[in-house]
């Protein structure tokens, strides 16, 4: 069909879900009633959606650093940290927003983690993992015999305006992440948890 730009404006966000259920992008999790929820249905093509994002990022020249990604892989293997991680998605996150890319939101803070992970290709990556009390916002379980620890991230984002909510959020997110680990499903030994609170594109990172 003719993808034209009147086309396009045309689509909806229905019209976008149809046509990657059809292609096998997107299963359907549930349906009640008229509400229909839809997930991606594996790891490959959990994938091939990092990527293409990664490609829209290089497409407007914001190019991932691979000497960068591998002191965070490096950092992580030997002691479970994701201080030049979160510090390298902050930087393209800037970078992205100084480009009108994207506006600052949660999913999209999520969403580079998941990406610059699946490129270091040593852990099994979840974003909204799911445990008894609730969904962990990312949860990276290593598949390398090399890698010491699993790694567990509650994640929040406020506007710079609302940064006096920090120490509010955060107390949210301990209680979050204490409620996760009592699910079996959860391994704790070696595991690292953290807590990354984004105000605008800057950030601050606990460990608990």
């Amino acid at each position: 069909f003719d993808l034209n730009k009147e086309t396009i404006n045309k689509i909806s966000r229905d019209d976008v879900i149809s046509l990657l259920y059809y292609f096998g992008y997107l299963t359907l999790k549930t349906s009640i009633g008229n509400i229909n929820t839809f997930v991606i249905p594996n790891k490959v093509i959990n994938d091939v959606f990092n990527r293409y994002f990664l490609n829209i990022l290089e497409e407007n020249n914001i190019i991932i650093d691979t000497k960068v990604l591998t002191e965070c892989m490096t950092e992580m293997i030997t002691s479970g940290n994701i201080n030049k991680l979160s510090n390298y998605v902050s930087d393209i996150l800037k970078k992205a927003s100084n480009r009108n890319l994207i506006n600052f939101d949660e999913k999209y803070i999520k969403l580079i983690y998941k990406c610059l992970l699946t490129l270091m290709n040593i852990y099994n990556v979840f974003d909204e993992y799911e445990v008894n009390n609730g969904y962990i916002d990312l949860y990276f379980q290593k598949r390398d015999i090399n890698v010491n620890y699993d790694i567990l991230i509650e994640l929040k984002y406020l506007k710079k305006k609302d940064k006096r909510q920090y120490n509010k959020v955060k107390l949210e997110a301990i209680n979050q992440i204490n409620n996760y680990i009592l699910d079996d499903r959860i391994n704790k030994e070696n595991l690292k948890k953290y807590i990354v609170v984004f105000i605008g594109g800057d950030y601050k990172l606990t460990e608990i």
